[in-house]
């Protein structure tokens, strides 16, 4: 059980949160659903259609392990896929859920804004690994372009 106190707090905290993370879940499922495609297909290109990553899975499947050519591509877009539904799912909570002024209700929003989080730095994690990548590769055929 929840004490008193406590209940106070996280109602408090929720009913001065709710509009924000309503909007900055709704901004974020836009702003993914939007750049899913785009990356995707970027990351595609440029680092999974490279003579070096397809050099890097021939080795891998040479050495025995059974690796997936696109599948930390499909990884990706399996994770853009729930993060983008997990902000939808967050930010119609907050709506349906906030007027009601409930302690249950407010957790359970303040949970799914959590997740929410953890998926979206997820997603930035990724993503930046594979610009990394990228980058790496560009380095490497600009040294070998100047040789």
């Amino acid at each position: 059980m929840i004490s008193a106190e406590i209940a106070s707090v996280i109602l408090d905290y929720h009913s001065k949160w709710s509009v924000g993370i309503f909007t900055s879940s709704l901004t974020l499922a836009s702003f993914l659903f939007t750049m899913k495609s785009f990356v995707i297909q970027t990351v595609k290109d440029k680092i999974y259609d490279s003579p070096s990553y397809k050099d890097k899975v021939k080795q891998r499947r040479e050495s025995g392990t059974d690796v997936e050519y696109y599948g930390g591509l499909k990884r990706l877009s399996f994770l853009l896929k729930w993060t983008i539904l997990a902000a939808l799912i967050n930010s119609m909570l907050q709506l349906c859920l906030s007027p009601f002024e409930n302690v249950w209700f407010a957790i359970i929003c303040l949970l799914a804004s959590v997740f929410t989080g953890i998926l979206f730095f997820s997603v930035v994690w990724i993503v930046s690994e594979n610009m990394r990548d990228l980058i790496e590769q560009a380095e490497q055929k600009a040294e070998s372009e100047e040789k």
